[in-house]
């Protein structure tokens, strides 16, 4: 069942009539009560138990449970990329289930292994595209740029503009030129987020590059030759003027009040849940989200993905019974249907599932975005994660 003999997992009555599942959840994942009740009214025989972890060392407390059999039936967490083990060992292959078919094919790529199996999947994501300051363009007659080359032709009309404003930034306070984006490049995860979308097609996307991926995974495949598209972008996203040589040493906590306080930002980079932040819903100016335009062609506008957590069904519960396993396999596939989707997530208007067709609440910020959910241009950091679970395995 998951757990330890006599462990307590739960204070509430369980059902000895019904089949026992339990879940195992971290902090964050605010729908715990709704995916408990649609399990359970999904399957009438089932009684589902979540198990919240909500300990500081999340990676070391699930690895230790998997190592020791005592792990929850199905694992819904933020750090299964984090685990130093490798997940074959530790979670069930869903690669052959027809309910994966479900998932948007880019969402899938953080998760592919080198051995081709699949063992987790990614459940909602932040998406992350180029928050706007609506008001300033409006005023301004700025019209939003379909495609790179007329994203280019506003950057360097804003930035030529002359346009200035007066900033108060870490207790000093002067009069500073208006810039067209603010991106920041400092640290790891805002670097993918706001270089990989212009670089996915190349490197990424299609079975040539995913061979390479696979190859990379297992050592048999190399950066040279493959990866040079990133250095060609960042000198060519420099000489356009979407970069600067100061935004490698740009503290990404700046660029919040740059657009919403002192509106010496008129773009930024970021997630969808921006437009919940105080500093934008205090603000007198309106926001909006546009794709970020990695070429002229139609369909090279993409959204930046990262799942709030991942999704896998524990191998040594899998491996109870056939019986078991067909059980589990059930709760996985409704879970990450449609239907149970649009339940848990249909009205949210800031995380997006990975499932196709479930489209999150439209609203007048983010119309500008629908189009690329659709039609699933939605990409994510596999590659990074992927040396990042690497090399903990190796310390």
């Amino acid at each position: 069942m998951g757990a330890a003999e006599n462990e307590i997992l739960t204070l509430s009555p369980v059902d000895q009539d019904k089949e026992l599942v339990t879940i195992h959840f971290e902090y964050g994942l605010n729908i715990a009560g709704a995916l408990q009740e649609a399990i359970e009214t999904q399957f009438p025989n089932v009684d589902v138990v979540m198990v919240h972890d909500g300990g500081n060392d999340s990676t070391s407390l699930l690895e230790g449970n998997l190592r020791e059999g005592t792990a929850c039936d199905l694992i819904f967490s933020r750090v299964i990329q984090k685990l130093t083990g490798a997940p074959q060992d530790y979670f069930y292959d869903l690669s052959g289930e027809k309910f994966v078919n479900n998932f948007y094919l880019t969402s899938l790529e953080t998760c592919v292994q080198p051995d081709g199996g699949l063992y987790y999947l990614p459940g909602p994501s932040n998406l992350y595209g180029i928050i706007y300051d609506k008001t300033v363009m409006e005023e301004n007659g700025w019209k939003v740029p379909t495609s790179y080359t007329e994203f280019v032709e506003l950057i360097n009309t804003i930035d030529n503009s002359g346009f200035t404003v007066i900033e108060e930034l870490d207790g000093e306070t002067g009069e500073v030129p208006v810039r067209a984006i603010r991106p920041s490049m400092k640290f790891n995860d805002s670097f993918r987020i706001q270089l990989y979308p212009f670089v996915y097609q190349k490197i990424f996307a299609g079975q040539k590059n995913v061979e390479w991926i696979v190859g990379f995974q297992k050592g048999e495949t190399s950066l040279v030759d493959h990866a040079e598209p990133l250095a060609e972008m960042m000198q060519k996203l420099v000489a356009d003027g979407v970069l600067r040589l100061e935004d490698w040493d740009y503290m990404p906590r700046y660029r919040l009040p740059m657009l919403g306080q002192s509106h010496s930002a008129v773009m930024i980079y970021g997630p969808l849940s921006v437009m919940t932040e105080k500093t934008i819903t205090d603000s007198d100016h309106e926001y909006a989200v546009m794709p970020i335009f990695a070429g002229d062609e139609p369909g090279s506008d993409y959204l930046y993905s990262m799942p709030t957590y991942f999704m896998a069904i524990n191998k040594a519960s899998a491996e109870v019974s056939p019986e078991r396993r067909k059980l589990l396999l059930d709760i996985m596939g409704y879970v990450n249907s449609r239907e149970a989707q649009s339940r848990l997530f249909g009205d949210d208007n800031v995380l997006v599932t990975n499932i196709k067709g479930v489209i999150p609440v439209e609203s007048e910020s983010t119309s500008g975005i629908q189009k690329t959910i659709r039609e699933g241009r939605i990409i994510t950091d596999f590659f990074l994660n992927y040396v990042r679970s690497q090399r903990a395995r190796h310390l």
